[in-house]
């Protein structure tokens, strides 16, 4: 079973599919992949395992990144997604 609790935002997959949106502009892209990805804080807060800010905050060519902002894989990956449930 299925749970529909969830918020169809602008950028959002959900409602992609659901209304057959227009592309949204990069603002509510990257909101959305944000907060699918938890970026925005929303979940896991509590990080037990030690790693948590400072492991979050390089790349994968260990560059220092923003843990709030998503990655341009990440966005790329999120704008894949996008197009495909908009199809």
């Amino acid at each position: 079973a299925g749970d529909m609790n969830t918020e169809c935002l602008e950028g959002s997959c959900v409602a992609a599919f659901l209304a057959g949106a227009m592309e949204p502009d990069e603002d509510a892209m990257i909101q959305a992949c944000r907060h699918a990805l938890r970026l925005d804080g929303s979940e896991g807060e509590d990080d037990e395992e030690g790693g948590g800010e400072a492991a979050a905050k390089r790349g994968s060519n260990s560059a220092v990144v923003d843990p709030g902002i998503p990655t341009d894989k990440q966005l790329e990956e999120w704008k894949a997604l996008w197009n495909r449930a908009a199809d």
